[in-house]
């Protein structure tokens, strides 16, 4: 079994999988490192094969992306800094350097590796509007959305949900957050990128990890909440949810999802799906649930069983970096800036 796994340079994530996949098969994995700006490594393709320096990649049988992503040549990331108005030539720069990364990746499944994920799921991944309106044509649960910089689209979103409305940006990853009268009032303009608007469905939130097609993890999250000169840490409990597994099967199927993240709220049996990540970044979670998805990684990379080791039915908080108690004085601010306003 001949493994790579493609990242920037001493990436965390990469390199966990990487001893893992090393640890249970001595030799088997190899580290490629994603080019730079300056050029290396030397990335070519020829009738051959692809050429990673002098390794020919497509001689692989199984290649893990992590830290590739496909920018629409016509949609800039909607967290640039870039003006909407008029050509970017550092964007089409970088849109030109990840085209041809996709060019290279495609040459390798030309050539029988699996890729983990195809690299045609990096190009319905990067415009989340088209990717969930697309699971909704297909019949899949996902909540009313609608991808807009005009105000008056905004106001009547808002009236037809009832007024309990959710938001994030309409291209690559980031998180939902409650669409309040502050943020309409700043992000809605149409000298601004569009956002993508979603109604709120009632229920548990849940992060599932699959790895081709089959569960790995189930995760329920809780989020931070303001205690008296505090704040609580975003946490994270593992969870079975049977009832669901069935769609998520089929939504990976659809997707041609071999490795990924779902999040979805669960109400009444039915998983209300919000997002799709196709390169997960797993620094931030609790070391447990990180050791058991990097494990199951490595496992599935080289085909043999997953672990079966119970894990611990108390939510688990996220790491942070800060101490909290020197936070405290700007959560009290913050807490007495905005706790008699809307």
């Amino acid at each position: 079994m001949k493994i790579g796994i493609f990242s920037g340079r001493h990436d965390p994530q990469a390199e966990r999988l990487h001893h893992q996949i090393n640890q249970l098969a001595p030799g088997s994995c190899r580290h490629f490192a994603l080019p730079k700006d300056d050029g290396s490594p030397a990335v070519a393709l020829d009738e051959t094969g692809v050429y990673w320096d002098d390794v020919n990649v497509a001689e692989l049988d199984i290649a893990y992306l992590h830290g590739f992503s496909y920018t629409y040549p016509l949609a800039p990331d909607a967290l640039g800094h870039i003006d909407w108005s008029v050509w970017q030539i550092d964007h089409l720069l970088e849109q030109q350097k990840s085209s041809f990364l996709l060019s290279a990746f495609t040459e390798m499944e030309r050539h029988g590796v699996k890729l983990l994920n195809p690299a045609k799921v990096y190009l319905k991944n990067f415009a989340k509007a088209e990717l969930l309106e697309g699971l909704r044509q297909a019949d899949f649960p996902v909540p009313r959305m609608v991808c807009t910089n005009d105000m008056e689209t905004t106001h009547a979103f808002i009236r037809e949900v009832d007024g309990k409305v959710v938001w994030r940006p309409a291209t690559g990853r980031a998180a939902w957050q409650l669409f309040r009268d502050k943020q309409r009032e700043y992000l809605i303009s149409t000298e601004k990128p569009p956002i993508l608007l979603a109604e709120i469905i009632e229920g548990p939130l849940i992060r599932s990890y699959l790895i081709d097609g089959e569960p790995l993890l189930c995760l329920n999250r809780y989020p931070p909440a303001y205690i008296l000169h505090a704040e609580t840490l975003e946490s994270f409990k593992a969870i079975e949810c049977p009832e669901v597994y069935g769609e998520l099967q089929r939504l990976a199927a659809h997707l041609s999802l071999h490795w990924g993240q779902i999040s979805f709220v669960l109400r009444e049996g039915c998983p209300w799906i919000y997002d799709v990540d196709v390169d997960p970044i797993l620094g931030p979670m609790p070391d447990i649930f990180q050791e058991r998805l990097i494990d199951g990684l490595a496992r599935a990379c080289l085909g043999i069983g997953q672990a079966s080791e119970p894990l611990p039915d108390t939510p688990q908080a996220r790491r942070t970096l800060f101490l909290r108690r020197m936070l405290f004085p700007l959560f009290e601010f913050e807490h007495m800036k905005y706790s008699n306003q809307q």
